[in-house]
């Protein structure tokens, strides 16, 4: 089946579709992190359980931060550095078999200078 019956016209070339999981009615969570050069930590974690049979939750977040490594010729800080986190709720609400409502929400926050482009002269 073509991609544009599924998902418009304009999808001859194909989709990426990207479809976030449902929280769970079993307790399931984890956490990762790491730490980098110029001072980078990294750290994401996810968490889901059931609060009854009909209602499920889960949360998740994360943070990415990391000093420049550019030196700024007009004035500002280090450049490329990084700064950026993230936290997202979901709960899911099963009132009956035929129906499921699923409530999302998500916040995130960038705050870097980004992008420094270098000319090299030989």
């Amino acid at each position: 089946m073509p991609q544009s019956t599924l998902f418009g016209k304009n999808a001859s070339a194909g989709v990426i579709s990207v479809t976030t999981r449902e929280p769970s009615y079993y307790e399931h969570g984890k956490i990762e992190a790491g730490i980098g050069n110029f001072n980078q930590k990294v750290m994401k974690g996810y968490y889901t359980n059931g609060i009854n049979d009909n209602l499920a939750f889960s949360v998740s977040g994360g943070f990415n931060t990391r000093d420049g490594y550019t030196e700024s010729v007009s004035g500002l800080d280090d450049v490329n550095d990084r700064d950026r986190w993230n936290v997202r709720g979901q709960a899911l609400f099963e009132p009956t078999d035929d129906v499921k409502l699923r409530l999302i929400a998500d916040y995130s926050e960038i705050e870097e200078a980004c992008c420094t482009v270098e000319n090299s002269i030989t």
